[in-house]
């Protein structure tokens, strides 16, 4: 029984969805392209 891409794609997808609006709803606006002042490595 082999493990196809979508088990393993969906929720990492889903995860960096829900990470990325977390992200732009809890950072505030600041100057810049970046939703945040954090570290960089988020896109």
């Amino acid at each position: 029984m082999r493990i196809s891409f979508t088990h393993v794609l969906a929720p990492l997808v889903a995860l960096g969805l829900v990470a990325c609006e977390a992200a732009i709803i809890t950072a505030p606006s600041g100057p810049g392209p970046g939703p945040g002042p954090g570290p960089g490595g988020d896109p």
